[in-house]
């Protein structure tokens, strides 16, 4: 079976994009949403995003129809957020209406880079077909989404690259019986809504070669097995920064301990993402001229990442994201050394799915203060409904986001805004190191 190609850095930019629109006027433009859902092959990586119409946080109850979903969100991702900020070099996929098709609205995406899903309630007939002929000749790639096959798909499934396939509305055996009656060349099958490690191997036992859904957010395995030695070490570290008062010699001791630690920690302090306006070579001299505080978070940043290198580069990315947008709240949020503890609560968000151990396993080494422990461990309390809120926004749920921010006091903007500058710092972050 042939795999869907990722297309090169070169792809991104090959679509006829609009020319962004500016009302004459207009002072305020409204704030955009675009939800994003990553799609993993069967080693885990990203290969594409799936893009999600989404209304602004005034809008949030959407009475759009399908057609004006699917423009708004090309529209948005296109004109305003940038198709290259919110998928990089990945698969954009896309989910059009058999008008949308007709019209040929697609035509305004890069072809190589986009997956056009034809959503399952849509009217087939000779018409259709025909349209997604001309498509897939474009060069676009076609996917069938929430799949359940009818004689009129037969055509369709000789055009489709991908097939997605619900684990909750179909079980395994069925989602079996589909892979074996239609696999050939050029076909894949996508597992779509899978929320457990579990439901993961069985697909992928069964023949899915691409995966969507919040497993990799889960822990993968929970056991008594004492932690692996080198994750052991990056832990320890992140208990020597939140000490208090902080032990340099110790914190020293523990990076040395591990050359990879050691040379990774002062790749990213000499990046361009810290800003220093000298090159560092010891721990000593970055405490100088960063401070105890930034010291403190770009270390435990380090050691998050490390914990990370086992598992799907989106973990560690979305563990950054969640730090920085739980730091900028740091204006409505009062706790103790504010800065670095929403920065932590953030970047220790998904520390079970690093270490594959339960929160609680982990949490009661750790020497962080209790409203972040709490936190971490599903508390209602306002370090929770930030959690909460960002979590929200990962999902497109802005609804929710901006629902749970009014509790805290954020301002409505302030939740888009945040989120917006928190990914597009990570991913800043992610590649000024390498």
């Amino acid at each position: 079976m042939t795999d869907i190609q990722i297309p090169g850095p070169e792809a991104a930019g090959t679509a006829t994009t609009p020319a962004p629109q500016t009302k004459v006027g207009s002072r305020n433009p409204p704030t955009v949403f675009v939800g994003r859902q990553p799609i993993f092959d069967a080693q885990r990586s990203v290969m594409g995003y799936e893009l999600l119409f989404r209304s602004s946080a005034k809008n949030a109850a959407d009475h759009q129809d399908a057609n004006q979903a699917t423009l708004r969100t090309i529209d948005n991702t296109l004109n305003v957020l940038g198709l290259r900020e919110m998928v990089g070099n990945k698969l954009a996929f896309v989910n059009f209406t058999r008008d949308l098709i007709l019209q040929h609205s697609y035509k305004v995406l890069p072809s190589q880079q986009t997956v056009i899903e034809l959503l399952e309630d849509m009217q087939i007939d000779d018409t259709l077909i025909e349209a997604c002929r001309q498509m897939k000749k474009a060069g676009y790639f076609v996917a069938l989404d929430d799949f359940v096959f009818t004689p009129e798909y037969q055509p369709l499934l000789e055009i489709a690259d991908l097939v997605k396939l619900d684990v909750i509305k179909s079980d395994l055996a069925t989602c079996h019986a589909i892979i074996e009656r239609f696999q050939r060349p050029g076909l894949s099958f996508l597992a779509e809504k899978v929320e457990t490690y579990e439901v993961f191997e069985k697909m992928k036992r069964i023949g899915c070669r691409y995966f969507q859904g919040y497993f990799f957010c889960r822990p993968e395995v929970l056991s008594a097995q004492p932690i692996a030695g080198a994750k052991h070490l990056y832990l320890k570290l992140i208990n020597d920064l939140v000490a208090t008062p902080l032990d340099l010699a110790r914190v020293e001791a523990t990076i040395k301990a591990d050359v990879s630690l050691s040379l990774k920690l002062l790749r990213y302090l000499n990046s361009a993402a810290v800003g220093l306006p000298q090159r560092v070579s010891s721990i000593m001299q970055a405490m100088a001229l960063l401070g105890e505080e930034k010291l403190k978070q770009w270390g435990a940043l380090v050691a998050v990442t490390c914990l990370s290198e086992d598992k799907p580069v989106e973990l560690a990315r979305i563990c950054l994201a969640r730090a920085r947008f739980c730091e900028l709240q740091d204006k409505w949020i009062k706790v103790q050394n504010r800065e670095l503890d929403l920065f932590l609560l953030g970047l220790l968000s998904a520390i079970d799915a690093l270490v594959d151990r339960p929160k609680s396993d982990i949490l009661k080494d750790l020497s962080l203060v209790p409203e972040i422990k709490e936190a971490l461990l599903g508390g209602s309390n306002a370090l929770g409904k930030l959690l909460l809120i960002v979590i929200a926004c990962e999902r497109g749920d802005f609804k929710r986001a901006t629902l749970v921010g009014r509790m805290l006091g954020l301002p409505d903007e302030q939740v888009a805004v945040s989120f917006k500058q928190a990914t597009q710092w990570a991913d800043v972050v992610m590649t000024s190191a390498v």
